[in-house]
């Protein structure tokens, strides 16, 4: 499940739990598109402390070609998380996404991460 979260209009924001589906991505490029629409470039914030597990079918429809053009928009992003390897893949972000920086945080960091990811410079 993802829930967009409360964030400035240049930062898309979502929490994520439990078990993410396709339609939860749906509902992602839907607000960064709105976000988008505003901004020539946007931040991610995502927190990912309940984030169980995704579903094959996510994985199916967005993963084979790394679609998603509209991350090229992206200059920062900052993850929530406690899990390394979720902290890890965030250490790769920006070799996907160029021109972009990506911080993983501790559960006890949302507020330094998203003073990070609001930040316009």
């Amino acid at each position: 499940m993802i829930t967009q979260l409360a964030a400035p209009g240049h930062v898309a924001a979502f929490r994520v739990s439990g078990i993410l589906t396709g339609d939860d991505i749906d509902l992602a490029l839907a607000v960064i598109a709105d976000r988008l629409a505003a901004s020539m470039r946007i931040n991610l914030y995502l927190d990912a402390e309940h984030f169980a597990d995704i579903t094959g079918e996510a994985l199916q429809r967005y993963a084979p070609d790394a679609r998603l053009p509209v991350l090229t928009s992206v200059r920062r992003v900052a993850v929530i998380t406690d899990r390394q390897w979720i902290s890890l893949l965030t250490a790769l972000a920006p070799r996907m996404l160029p021109d972009s920086e990506a911080r993983a945080f501790g559960g006890h960091e949302q507020l330094t991460a998203l003073h990070w990811v609001s930040d316009p410079a």
